[in-house]
């Protein structure tokens, strides 16, 4: 159990990658007009192996708060393409996204945020 548990981000990616792999097509990136005037971008993320990453997730000491599925042309309807973890403190004062590949080998973190503060909180 405690190696489950210690594991759980690459047992979740394990179920993610048997699911993505059944469903995956090719993407179409022809722009559309719900998406005039965005574009891709080539963001400055930190990626790693999905084991490294849970890694720096447990040494410090986020918690899974929400998960998803990022999907094909960002439609509703579109298959999975790659998996989006949110993570938060157990104070909730700082939070974490990870994107992780369909193949389940690479993660990456978006983003760690500071200082966050719960919406409707008067400051």
């Amino acid at each position: 159990m405690k190696i489950i548990k210690d594991n759980w981000l690459i047992v979740l990616i394990t179920a993610f990658i048997l699911t993505v792999s059944t469903c995956t097509a090719k993407a179409d990136h022809k722009p559309t007009t719900e998406m005039d005037g965005l574009y891709w971008s080539q963001l400055p993320t930190i990626c790693g192996t999905t084991e490294a990453v849970q890694e720096y997730i447990t040494h410090n000491e986020f918690v899974l708060d929400k998960i998803g599925v990022g999907r094909e042309n960002a439609k509703q309807e579109g298959n999975p393409v790659y998996m989006v973890s949110y993570f938060n403190t157990a104070d909730s004062k700082q939070g974490l996204v990870v994107i992780t590949s369909p193949s389940g080998l690479e993660s990456c973190m978006l983003f760690r945020a500071f200082d966050l503060i719960k919406s409707g909180t008067k400051t």
